[in-house]
């Protein structure tokens, strides 16, 4: 009997290499084909990936109204529904802010930047050549880089073509045709609507969703697989949650700091700035940074001193917030060391640009509390034989 079972698994695994190999070697002659069946399913599946991350951030809001809710005697259904159009408000009140509130004044300081440009041109190289004046080593790198053709620029003619450069696809074809234009608006504007009806459904059924996939986990997988894979999508739901928690709070407490501060040291675009510097803090270690030398060549445009005053503002409050505020409000959100930091800023710029750089600090924190986890049970485990073997003697 043991032998006919033997040959039988033989013949089981040898049976399941030839499949394996028949297909890797269908997949690698047909790669072209595959990869388009696979954008097509992805373009198919898109409005509900968008759908779900929408509900994921949503569910964040949700969940924080529900527990305000826990002391009422309310039913769970009704305490569901108040809470998803609470967090429906909030999110559309955000937008609505976004829209005409800040967008308009980044506008109306853009418009500014702009027409004030050839006299700051003008007005930064006279605050150069009077600052050289008494080093005749910087007065000749002065002459010699040839800064006053600065004023002689027509700044509206080297806007004005950027405009039509833009408009007439130099920028990727963007915009090459209406009708292109008018479909993708179209294609997005459908796939908004799907996501969003998708992202609210899940809201509202979101215990029955995870009882089912829990059910169909446990049925088509060992008891191993089931509690390993429900710890994994707990780390994930844990780590997003707080990253996304922690850095929407940081960079509302840093954006709302710098522009407070700028209005009380009376620096231009002091809003414009506290946006800018708020938006570019979603990038970890060097974003607000970055934020805070963009506005600062903006305020130079007009007073190259302000410029400098705002630089000290940033690092100043960026000091008292990540020293004295955010351990308090925000904490260690990700648990990641600075070091992968680095590297998982790096490795998502170079694969999906500013967003890369975003998701890719969690992601890299899952596979680093997992590959942790692993280390420390496989120690564990390592010392615990010698014991047992000493024991067993």
């Amino acid at each position: 009997m043991r032998p006919e079972t033997n040959l039988k698994e033989k013949l089981k695994m040898y049976r399941s290499l030839i499949l394996f190999g028949l297909l890797i070697f269908y997949g690698l002659q047909n790669i072209p084909m595959l990869w388009n069946i696979f954008m097509r399913i992805l373009s198919i599946l898109t409005p509900f990936f968008i759908g779900g991350g929408f509900a994921f951030v949503l569910n964040i809001l949700v969940n924080k109204i529900e527990e305000l809710l826990g002391y009422t005697s309310l039913r769970q259904s009704l305490k569901r529904t108040i809470s998803v159009i609470g967090a429906l408000l909030v999110f559309f009140l955000v937008i609505a802010c976004f829209l005409f509130v800040v967008i308009p004044h980044i506008s109306a300081s853009i418009e500014n930047i702009i027409r004030t440009l050839p006299s700051a041109a003008n007005d930064f190289v006279n605050w150069l050549t009077r600052l050289a004046q008494d080093n005749p080593r910087l007065l000749s790198i002065v002459e010699s880089a040839s800064i006053s053709g600065l004023t002689e620029l027509n700044y509206e003619d080297i806007i004005t073509n950027l405009s039509n450069w833009l408009l007439s696809g130099g920028a990727g074809n963007i915009f090459a045709t209406t009708v292109n234009l008018i479909s993708t608006t179209v294609s997005w504007a459908v796939t908004f609507i799907v996501a969003f009806v998708f992202a609210i459904l899940t809201l509202f059924n979101k215990e029955r969703l995870i009882v089912g996939g829990k059910k169909l986990l446990h049925v088509y997988t060992s008891e191993k697989v089931y509690h390993r894979t429900l710890y994994v999508l707990n780390l994930t739901k844990t780590t997003f949650t707080n990253y996304i928690g922690g850095s929407c709070t940081e960079c509302l407490i840093l954006g709302s700091l710098v522009t407070i501060g700028g209005v009380i040291l009376k620096i231009q675009y002091a809003f414009l700035g506290g946006v800018i510097v708020g938006v570019t803090a979603l990038v970890p270690m060097f974003g607000a940074f970055c934020g805070c030398l963009i506005t600062a060549v903006f305020i130079a445009m007009v007073d190259p001193m302000q410029a400098l005053y705002f630089i000290i503002m940033v690092v100043c409050i960026q000091q008292v917030e990540g020293n004295l505020i955010y351990p308090h409000v925000v904490g260690n959100s990700v648990g990641l060391p600075a070091l992968y930091v680095i590297v998982a800023i790096s490795i998502g710029g170079s694969l999906m640009g500013i967003v890369g750089m975003i998701i890719f600090i969690p992601i890299c924190s899952i596979f680093y509390t997992l590959l942790k986890t692993d280390v420390n049970e496989r120690i564990a485990r390592a010392q615990k034989k010698p014991e047992s073997a000493e024991a067993a003697q």
